[in-house]
């Protein structure tokens, strides 16, 4: 098991490398992040996404700051 654990953590590090060398190649041919940002968004929402968790999150610590601070709790 201890092998297949080096096994993947390997393919994980070569992965992240490869994406850092890719986006460090395209900032030096004068790619601009936040275009891919923009096309990334345009696919998933991803700030849609983002901004429905923070409102949950959001009103999930109102909720329970105020169960926590009614009388009697």
């Amino acid at each position: 098991m201890k092998r297949g654990w080096k096994v993947v953590s390997m393919i994980i590090l070569v992965a992240i490398l490869l994406g850092a060398v890719g986006v460090g190649v395209g900032l030096m041919t004068g790619g601009d992040v936040t275009r891919v940002a923009d096309a990334f968004d345009e696919r998933y929402h991803l700030w849609a996404y983002i901004d429905l968790y923070s409102d949950y999150v959001r009103e999930l610590v109102s909720v329970v700051g105020d169960a926590l601070r009614a009388p009697g709790a």
